[in-house]
Protein backbone atom coordinates (compact mmCIF):
# COMPACT_ATOMS: atom_id res chain seq x y z
CA UNK A 1 0.00 0.00 0.00
CA UNK A 2 1.47 3.24 -0.37
CA UNK A 3 1.86 6.21 1.26
CA UNK A 4 -0.62 8.90 -0.49
CA UNK A 5 -3.61 10.52 1.27
CA UNK A 6 -5.94 7.26 -0.59
CA UNK A 7 -3.63 4.35 -0.54
CA UNK A 8 -5.14 1.39 -3.01
CA UNK A 9 -6.87 -1.17 -0.95
CA UNK A 10 -7.86 -4.60 -2.34
CA UNK A 11 -8.31 -6.62 0.79
CA UNK A 12 -9.96 -6.01 3.90
CA UNK A 13 -6.15 -6.09 5.63
CA UNK A 14 -5.11 -3.88 3.56
CA UNK A 15 -8.49 -1.27 4.34
CA UNK A 16 -7.56 -2.00 8.02
CA UNK A 17 -3.87 -0.74 7.82
CA UNK A 18 -5.05 2.71 5.63
CA UNK A 19 -4.53 5.53 7.72
CA UNK A 20 -7.51 7.06 9.62
CA UNK A 21 -8.48 11.03 11.03
CA UNK A 22 -11.00 12.16 12.88
CA UNK A 23 -13.06 15.51 13.23
CA UNK A 24 -15.79 16.90 15.30
CA UNK A 25 -18.71 18.60 13.52
CA UNK A 26 -21.59 21.05 13.75
CA UNK A 27 -24.86 19.26 12.56
CA UNK A 28 -26.26 22.11 11.95
CA UNK A 29 -23.55 23.84 9.56
CA UNK A 30 -22.78 22.96 6.54
CA UNK A 31 -18.68 23.16 6.53
CA UNK A 32 -18.58 23.48 10.55
CA UNK A 33 -16.01 21.38 11.87
CA UNK A 34 -12.22 20.70 13.63
CA UNK A 35 -9.87 17.90 12.74
CA UNK A 36 -9.00 15.95 16.07
CA UNK A 37 -5.21 15.96 15.32
CA UNK A 38 -3.03 15.51 18.18
CA UNK A 39 -5.32 15.60 21.26
CA UNK A 40 -7.41 18.49 20.01
CA UNK A 41 -10.40 18.78 22.43
CA UNK A 42 -13.97 18.33 20.88
CA UNK A 43 -16.08 19.78 23.65
CA UNK A 44 -13.61 22.59 23.43
CA UNK A 45 -14.53 23.38 19.91
CA UNK A 46 -18.33 22.48 20.22
CA UNK A 47 -18.65 24.94 23.29
CA UNK A 48 -16.58 27.92 21.61
CA UNK A 49 -18.84 26.79 18.26
CA UNK A 50 -22.42 27.52 20.10
CA UNK A 51 -20.66 30.37 22.04
CA UNK A 52 -21.14 31.86 18.38
CA UNK A 53 -24.33 30.39 17.35
CA UNK A 54 -26.38 29.11 20.28
CA UNK A 55 -29.06 27.50 18.07
CA UNK A 56 -26.18 25.51 16.94
CA UNK A 57 -25.80 22.47 19.35
CA UNK A 58 -26.00 19.43 17.60
CA UNK A 59 -22.37 17.75 16.93
CA UNK A 60 -20.62 14.90 15.83
CA UNK A 61 -17.39 13.11 16.20
CA UNK A 62 -16.63 11.26 12.73
CA UNK A 63 -13.48 9.19 11.99
CA UNK A 64 -12.99 8.72 8.30
CA UNK A 65 -10.42 6.35 6.58
CA UNK A 66 -9.39 7.01 2.74
CA UNK A 67 -8.68 4.74 0.28
CA UNK A 68 -8.88 3.82 -3.49
CA UNK A 69 -9.93 0.55 -5.26
CA UNK A 70 -9.27 -0.12 -8.89
CA UNK A 71 -12.54 1.02 -11.70
CA UNK A 72 -13.11 0.71 -15.07
CA UNK A 73 -12.04 4.79 -14.92
CA UNK A 74 -9.09 4.19 -12.86
CA UNK A 75 -6.14 2.07 -13.40
CA UNK A 76 -5.35 -1.03 -11.65
CA UNK A 77 -2.89 -0.18 -8.96
CA UNK A 78 0.73 -1.13 -9.21
CA UNK A 79 1.17 -4.80 -7.80
CA UNK A 80 4.42 -4.14 -6.65
CA UNK A 81 3.46 -0.97 -3.92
Amino acid sequence: MNNGPFPWVVTKDELEQAPTGAFVECADCLGGNKSLRDGEDPLRWARDHVAMLPHHNRFRIVTMTNFSIASVLSPTPDPAR
